[in-house]
Formats: structure tokens, C-alpha cells, sequence
């Protein structure tokens, strides 16, 4: 009793004429890994099968092709290779035609190997009367996808038809003679499907005969357990239900498969299924570091799920539906509202306007920093190749914005920048860039909601969501003080609107701004500001040169002379003091040292360097030596380090790396009330040789996270002090020389008479 259909049986003995693909399933992906795994299973069995039986047929009657018929049968039983099942259903629209729920890459790799081998064996008719209709059309073939279809319809026929030397040198000649005929398209290298095919007859065709197996063991001796769901529909909740796990299947074809399941004339569904390919085909060209293109169809899939609310209106819970969408891990199998193929369609014409192909000429209306083309072709598992919420933060309300624009058939796209620098700018803030899941995905569903608002107004302009947001009454996090003083101005601004927009942005941009500028404009109000202070900020910014270490360095000791930056860390409530390691909160600090700098710097017209040599010395000008050589505060002790920093640089001036800061660029952290226990005073005068420390202690700031009484200096600043200066000049001695040099007073007699009265 035979187990099972063979492959003969199986395309040759059933009802059905062919076997079909169907939208659900995803693209064949198996490659020669899994063609040598199939191959050497295969060989196994074939091996055993051309061994002599052990059943032995005796009798004078026996008539010897009765005697091997029956060897053969008894063969078949004990030697045949079991493939597992292969599900199917039946589609009542399709006469004769049976739909593969699953089996899809075993049984094409099957008929490839088959194909291969009725062409190295001669075989080409047995192929073509078995393997193809009485009609010429293969039987194994695919629905929807008409490039597959096409390409199918016509290699087929081509390979059993080419010429000897078409065939030789292992199946190379028949790729390279493939892709000469006039039917081959330059879109098939971009399919998927077709490529494996392509590539996978070309190896299989390299494979020694002799290992087997042969076309005949692949006819009669690889069996399926073949079954058939019956109709469409229970045929498809089998294959979810199959693949809801593994990695048979991929999110987007499911998705795929049941908007085209939303479809029921046979016509419109053709149609639909050769858009979904096209769509498809742009994720391929964006697929990056990807095998293949599901993961950005699975984003495209997801991404239309997550606004799906807010595009068919439903503002009566939309925002809560948009927020437990974000943050899903699975995709349920219920299509919500909104979730259409025409609203599909506008989502794909909306990615066309946002995201140009690779090595295209195309620009994107978006520039690439504010919705990174890399979003397209993320990598690695599903969960982690996902985008985030903050990203979609920045992503979704742009869709929204985009798709209503579309409705509208607007083409005008002036604002769209405007929209995406807007919430990619709140998406920096702390409030959101740093809130946990459940307010982030909240924020994000109100976001999306209060662009897809803004993109029905007339003009679209980014300045309207000032009027939306007081009739929606929004959370302060999406129209933050800043924000909304930007918008101000752009409604007063102008002709200057552009140059302004340009040229805050860059400000914005800018790594340690971090998207806000109000920072900038000190004593200045950001609404009613004009172009020509924009301007002189834009410019004063940047000759700041900050991109540069060696600027940064001059920057961290000229700070020293106009104040204490000093910024308190949210969550151990310890005092940053001057940490070089966080620009952002320096410049950004209000009220800090860095403003009071600026403020002067912004109204000067030399470099930073030349300011600081001038700033330096007007300081030191108004001080005596002796004095500072007793003034034990953290600030003074910080300048006089600075001053070190200076002297090691002139002796080295070609070396970049020097930093005098231990902890990297961090000086450390401090409490301002715990003082007990501990000595702040100066060291000894003593060889600077023989003892490296400064103590950075007083009352009010204290240190502590460089512990107590560690080395200031670092081990290689030590070392190139040493080598320059051979004589043991004592810490004092070395210090009064470096500030007489920057400008500080000898101390008269009378001053050095009360400072030698102050404790040390």
C-alpha cells in the first residue's frame, strides 16, 4: 500500500491541473544551503534504493518484467524519501487549479531538480508531458505575481528546448544564454523569486549525475502526504495557523494576502495582487543588507495598521487605538478600520515622495536627516529590525500630515520640511526623547492625530498648529515654549521666513544644540526676533568652531573666567562641575557661564582662540600673584590648572591630544552642603617634582568623585613637565612665573605682609 502521492502521482493523477502559488505565500527564498541539505538526504535514500532486495523471487512462471515490476513496487515501499505534507485549497473562481498553503519551497525546488535532471538525462519529453499542461502551461506556478508567472512560462520551455551547448560547463552557459533572450527583463533581477530560480537551476545543473539522485527516483520515489483543506477560507486560517510561529511566512504577506481577501472580484484582485508586487519591488530596492524585501513590507504593513484610525476618522478613540497599535508585537489577523487597499495605495505613493530610490537621481522632499532613508532597509530579526516609538514618533504624524494632503490631491509639498524638522525637533526634547513606553506611544498617537489635522488645513503650514493645538486643547510636550515661539516668528517673518528657517535649522542641527536655540538668543526674545540678530547668532555659533577639539579646549578654560558651570544631574542629585563631557548642558544651561560668554562673544569679531589670549589677560591684569597663589576656591584652583593646560600646549604645540582632565573630560562631581572631615587647604610649598596632587576642596563645592587627594595632573603631563623643566622648581615658584607671564601684579611688600598672615 503506497504512503502518500509521489511527485508523478502528484501532478499527473489529481484532478487538478495546476498547482498555484497564492498572494498568502511569501517569495521562494531557498538557496543553495537548503538545496544541499534536500540534495544530500535525497542521495542517502537514492543510494539504499540501487542496492540488490533481499526479497527473492522464486517460481518457474514468473515472467521476468512480472518479477521486476514487483522488485520495483517492493522498492517504492521500503526506499521511497517522504517530503512531509503539502496543504492546498481550492478557490471556486479557479476551476481545476489547487492553492499551496504550504510546501511552496520544497516543491519548486523539487521541480527545478527534476527539471534539471530530465535535461541532463534526455528526458525533456517525458518532462513536458508530465510537468506541463496539455496547453503548455507549467504545472507549478504562481497566481498573482505576473513577473513570476511570465518568467515561468517562459524558462520552462527555453531549458528543455536549448541546444547541447547551452546546457554544458554545469549550467552556467544556460544563466548567461537565460539572460540574452529578449524576454528576460531587467526588473527579474530585482525579483526575488526569479533570482532563486535562476541561481538554483544553474547549481543544480553543476551537480554530478552519478550521485543521484535520478529522474526517475524523483518521479516515483519522493512522496508528500498530500492535503487538500477544501475551500479558501479554512484554507487560509490553516496556513496563519502553520506559520503563526516560524519563519515560513513573513508578517507582510499575511497582511498581504488578507487585504487582497477584502477583494471579490477576480479582475480588481488580479490587479491589486501585480500592485502589491510593484509596491514590493520598491522595498527590494530599499532592502539595504536584506536578503530579500520583508522586512520594509513588513514596516509598510505596520505603519498603515498604526494610523489607520486617524485616516478613516476616527477621532472618537482614535488616539487610544493608535497608541495600543504602536505597541503590539504581533499583527492580528482582524483588519482595523482604515486598513484598505486604496488607502495602501496612497501610503505607497506618499513613501514614493519620501524616500528616492537608492543611486537614483530622484531627491526626496525630506531631507535624509530628518526621516533617514536607512528606515527602509533595517536588518536583523523581526523585533529588532522594527522601527522604535521615538522613531515613529518622527514618522507617523509625517505619514498622517502626507496622506491627507494626497486626499486632497494637493501637490504642492512646501510645508512638508517644515513638519518633519518640527516633530523630529520635539522628539529631541527630554519630555519625549526620554519618556517610557506607554507616555511615548501616548505622545505619538497625538501627534499623528494633530498632523493629519494640520495637513486639512488649506495651506498646510507648519504655523497652524498654533490654532489647532488651543482648539484641541494638546499635551504641552508637542507645542513646547520654544516651538511655539518659532512659530511665532514664522507667521511675522515674511519674505525673511526661508532664510530664517535655514539658517535656525542649521543651529538646530548642530550636535550640541540638540534641536533648541532659544539658548542662543540671550536677552532676546525668539518670537519677535529679526533676521539680521538670526544672522549674527548663526554666525558668532559657529566661528565658535565646536566641531574642532582643539576650540573645545580653549572654550573649557575660558569659561573658567566667566563663571561656575554647573548643572545638577536628575537622577543622583549630584552637582556636574564643568563637565567637558556634556557641551549640550553647558550651552544650554540658562543662567550658566557659557551665556555669559556668549553674550559678550556674540557683539566681537575675532576667533576664539584670540578672544580667549584677550579675556586671559584682561583677568589676570586686575590680580596680584600672591593673592591668587592663596585663594583656595574651586574656580581659582580650575583656572590655575587652565593655565597649566596653556604652558604644556606651547611646549607641545603640534600635539592634539593634550587634556589635563582626569576622567576624561569630566572634572567631577560634588555635593555643596556635605563639608565635615575634610581638608580643603592648598598643598605644602613644596617640588611640584616630588608631589603632583591639587586638591580641588573648599566649603562650598566639594568633590567627590575623583576621591580624596587624587593626582590632578595627569601621569604623561607630569612626565612632559619634567622634561622640559629640569630644574626643581618648587609648586609656587612655578606657578607666580606662569601668571606673571599672562599679566598678573608682582605682589608689593605690604600685600605679601597680609598674605602671609592667611592660613595655608
Amino acid at each position: 500500500m503506497t504512503t502518500g502521492f509521489t511527485l508523478h502521482h502528484l501532478f499527473t493523477s489529481t484532478e487538478t491541473d495546476q498547482f498555484l502559488v497564492p498572494e498568502i505565500q511569501r517569495d521562494y527564498v531557498w538557496s543553495i544551503p537548503q538545496l544541499d541539505k534536500l540534495l544530500g538526504s535525497l542521495r542517502a535514500t537514492f543510494a539504499k534504493a540501487q542496492r540488490q532486495p533481499d526479497l527473492q523471487v522464486s517460481g518457474t512462471d514468473a515472467l521476468p518484467a512480472v518479477v521486476d515490476s514487483f522488485l520495483e513496487h517492493h522498492r517504492r515501499q521500503r526506499y521511497s524519501h517522504h517530503m512531509g505534507f503539502i496543504y492546498a485549497y481550492h478557490d471556486s473562481a479557479y476551476t481545476g487549479k489547487a492553492f499551496l498553503i504550504d510546501g511552496q519551497q520544497r516543491l519548486l525546488s523539487l521541480y527545478l531538480l527534476l527539471l534539471a535532471r530530465a535535461v541532463q538525462e534526455n528526458k525533456q519529453d517525458s518532462f513536458q508531458t508530465n510537468y506541463l499542461s496539455a496547453t503548455g502551461k507549467i504545472r507549478l506556478d504562481y497566481r498573482v505575481r505576473a513577473a513570476t508567472h511570465d518568467f515561468l512560462q517562459r524558462f520552462v520551455p527555453f531549458v528543455l528546448e536549448a541546444s547541447p551547448s547551452d546546457q554544458a560547463i554545469g549550467g552556467i552557459a544556460i544563466k548567461e544564454a537565460i539572460k540574452q533572450q529578449y524576454w528576460y527583463l531587467r526588473a527579474y533581477e530585482q525579483d526575488p523569486t526569479i533570482a532563486h530560480i535562476l541561481d538554483n537551476y544553474t547549481y543544480l545543473m553543476s551537480q554530478p549525475q552519478q550521485e543521484g539522485p535520478n529522474y526517475h527516483f524523483l518521479q516515483h520515489y519522493v512522496r508528500f502526504w498530500y492535503f487538500d483543506t477544501g475551500d479558501r477560507a479554512r484554507g487560509e486560517d490553516l496556513y496563519l495557523s502553520l506559520n503563526s510561529t516560524g519563519l515560513i511566512t513573513s508578517t507582510g504577506e499575511n497582511q498581504r494576502a488578507l487585504l487582497l481577501a477584502t477583494e471579490s472580484n477576480p479582475e480588481l484582485k488580479q490587479s491589486w495582487g501585480l500592485q502589491l508586487e510593484q509596491w514590493q519591488d520598491f522595498f527590494w530596492k530599499h532592502r539595504g543588507q536584506n536578503l530579500n524585501a520583508d522586512q520594509g513590507f513588513n514596516e509598510f504593513f505596520r505603519w498603515l495598521r498604526i494610523i489607520a484610525p486617524a485616516i478613516a476618522n476616527e477621532q472618537q478613540g482614535a488616539a487610544d487605538l493608535i497608541s495600543q497599535a504602536l505597541q503590539i508585537k504581533d499583527t492580528p489577523r482582524e483588519l482595523p478600520t482604515g486598513f484598505t487597499l486604496q488607502n495602501a495605495a496612497r501610503l505607497m505613493e506618499v513613501l514614493r515622495l519620501l524616500f528616492p530610490l537608492p543611486n537614483s537621481k530622484t531627491v526626496g522632499l525630506v531631507p535624509n536627516g530628518l526621516l533617514p532613508f536607512s528606515w527602509l532597509a533595517q536588518t536583523g530579526p523581526l523585533e529588532s529590525a522594527r522601527l522604535g516609538t521615538r522613531e515613529l514618533f518622527r514618522l507617523l504624524p509625517v505619514l498622517a500630515y502626507c496622506m491627507e494632503r494626497i486626499k486632497q490631491q494637493d501637490d504642492k509639498w512646501e510645508h512638508l520640511t517644515r513638519v518633519a524638522r518640527y516633530f523630529y525637533n520635539v522628539q529631541r526634547l527630554d519630555r519625549v526623547g526620554q519618556a517610557g513606553l506607554q507616555p511615548l506611544a501616548d505622545f505619538c498617537a497625538e501627534a499623528t492625530l494633530l498632523a493629519q489635522e494640520l495637513g486639512k488645513t488649506e495651506t498646510g503650514d507648519i504655523t497652524g498648529l498654533i490654532d489647532i493645538a488651543i482648539s484641541r486643547r494638546i499635551s504641552l510636550a508637542l507645542l513646547p515654549a520654544e516651538e511655539k515661539q518659532k512659530l511665532m516668528l514664522y507667521q511675522l517673518a515674511g519674505a525673511d521666513r526661508p532664510e530664517m528657517e535655514h539658517l535656525l535649522g542649521q543651529l538646530e542641527d548642530d550636535a550640541y544644540n540638540q534641536g533648541q536655540v532659544g539658548h542662543l538668543f540671550i536677552g532676546d526674545s525668539l518670537a519677535t526676533t529679526n533676521l539680521q540678530n538670526v544672522q549674527r547668532v548663526h554666525q558668532r555659533y559657529f566661528a565658535l568652531g565646536l566641531n574642532r577639539l582643539s576650540n573645545r579646549r580653549t572654550l573649557q578654560s575660558l569659561l573658567l573666567l566667566w563663571g561656575n558651570c554647573t548643572v545638577q544631574d536628575r537622577e543622583s542629585y549630584l552637582y556636574e562641575q564643568y563637565n567637558y563631557g556634556a557641551w549640550p548642558n553647558i550651552i544650554r544651561t540658562t543662567g550658566g557661564g557659557f551665556q555669559a560668554f556668549f553674550l559678550d562673544f556674540l557683539h566681537q569679531d575675532v576667533d576664539v582662540a584670540t578672544y580667549y589670549e584677550h579675556n586671559k589677560r584682561k583677568y589676570y591684569e586686575t590680580k596680584t600673584t600672591a593673592k591668587l597663589l592663596v585663594d583656595s576656591s574651586f574656580d581659582n584652583q580650575l583656572r590655575l590648572l587652565a593655565l597649566l593646560f596653556d604652558y604644556f600646549q606651547s611646549l607641545e604645540p603640534e600635539t592634539d591630544n593634550i587634556s589635563l582632565w582626569l576622567k576624561g573630560a569630566q572634572i567631577g562631581y560634588f555635593y555643596p552642603d556635605y563639608i565635615e572631615g575634610r581638608d580643603y587647604s592648598l598643598p605644602e610649598d613644596q617640588a611640584i617634582f616630588d608631589e603632583q596632587t591639587l586638591r580641588f576642596w573648599n566649603v562650598s563645592n566639594r568633590m567627590t568623585s575623583a576621591n580624596y587627594k587624587v593626582k590632578a595632573l595627569l601621569p604623561w603631563a607630569y612626565e612632559l613637565f619634567k622634561k622640559h623643566n629640569p630644574q626643581a622648581l618648587s609648586y609656587r615658584q612655578f606657578l607666580d612665573a606662569r601668571l606673571e607671564e599672562v599679566g598678573a601684579k608682582v605682589a608689593l611688600e605690604a600685600d605679601l605682609i597680609n598674605i602671609s598672615q592667611l592660613p595655608i
